[in-house]
């Protein structure tokens, strides 16, 4: 970009070498301080951008078109497309990105996010408004933002590396992910206080500002050994979907793979039949902060190797409490609806137990009792 501040993007003189962009191109901006660049139509497309100094804002004023707060999309080709900020470089596309395909499984177009600045991006709303197939933040941060229309945003899957970090959550703008979030070890996924949804969740980093999760675990299942904290004072909501007719029951679950990974989570799991919280090896102790729901399904106090584990929990209203396993149950709350609840322990050995300042009441069920 060689044009003035407020200049057009699609006027030819405002870019060495001469001429606009094409999908081909890699779009760099090295303003000393703010520029502003106008769209005053939709671009051709563009398979990249390089932020390398100061603050770049890409703007337009056309039409809300696509379900897009600020305008016409910019259309991305397949393959990789590298979004780079230089150190203290913040690159703000204000018009809603779009990648190729249809959906998911036909996107073929994949963001990279480079160097150690932040961009942030409108990403598509809605259906069918070109999918990327992943987003791999490897340096920096990218902060994506939604404007009106459709409340989700429609993206593949997504990895964040050591060291990188990806902000969502922006008024209307919760992350919709039809594959797993991959958190690498140092990795941050920064929730902003909104509910959000994925497939799974895989890896060691952390997850902070967190208000709800909807897990679907279709492609499951997924072990995530980092850890969850909640935007406010109370724990985060995460509640695990319907199996599917086509997932065998052994494949339906998300893996605990730390002892603290959902200690800040209440997790309401769904009624049918299968163990969709499970265990992971090595770790022995786990802690969940509440268990939700009607618990059909049964809970097993052992890993994934088939040894006992201990887990500390307040199951609440249970309904029907299943346990599986010879391992130990911690209550660490008030348990008081067991009396009208059914109580499975067909195939449980271990040890059921109540923590300093916990309570737990079984009685007035043939039963249970």
């Amino acid at each position: 970009w060689v044009g003035e501040n407020l200049g057009d993007w699609n006027t030819p003189s405002n870019w060495s070498p001469e001429g606009v962009p094409a999908k081909t191109d890699t779009a760099v901006f090295r303003p000393v301080g703010t520029l502003q660049v106008e769209l005053s139509s939709k671009p051709e497309g563009i398979s990249g951008f390089r932020f390398e100094s100061g603050r770049t804002i890409l703007h337009t004023t056309l039409p809300d078109t696509f379900g897009s707060a600020s305008g016409s999309p910019i259309s991305m080709p397949a393959g990789t497309n590298f979004f780079y900020a230089a150190e203290n470089a913040v690159g703000v596309i204000s018009n809603a990105v779009n990648g190729s395909g249809n959906t998911p499984a036909t996107a073929t177009a994949f963001i990279a996010k480079t160097g150690p600045g932040d961009v942030t991006v409108e990403l598509p709303l809605g259906s069918g408004y070109g999918y990327f197939n992943s987003i791999d933040i490897r340096e920096g941060s990218l902060t994506t933002v939604a404007g009106v229309g459709p409340t989700y945003l429609l993206i593949g899957a997504i990895r964040i590396r050591d060291g990188a970090k990806l902000v969502t959550g922006h008024a209307q703008s919760a992350l919709f992910s039809f594959s797993p979030v991959q958190i690498d070890a140092g990795g941050i996924w920064d929730c902003g206080g909104v509910e959000q949804f994925a497939d799974g969740l895989n890896g060691e980093g952390s997850i902070i500002n967190a208000y709800s999760f909807k897990l679907w675990l279709k492609q499951a299942p997924y072990l995530f050994s980092g850890t969850i904290t909640p935007a406010g004072p109370n724990n985060v909501v995460m509640t695990f979907n319907a199996k599917d007719g086509t997932t065998a029951p052994e494949d339906w679950a998300q893996y605990v793979g730390s002892e603290n990974a959902f200690a800040a989570c209440n997790i309401a799991l769904n009624d049918a039949e299968g163990s969709m919280l499970r265990f992971g090896s090595g770790v022995g102790t786990f802690r969940v902060g509440q268990i939700v729901s009607t618990l059909k399904q049964r809970i097993p106090l052992e890993d994934d190797a088939g040894e006992p584990i201990s887990l500390y929990t307040d199951f609440y209203n249970p309904g029907t409490m299943n346990l599986r396993g010879a391992g130990t149950l911690y209550q660490t709350g008030s348990l008081r609806s067991m009396n009208s609840s059914a109580v499975d322990f067909t195939d449980f050995s271990g040890t059921i137990g109540v923590v300093p300042g916990g309570s737990m009441y079984v009685g007035n069920n043939s039963a249970a009792s």
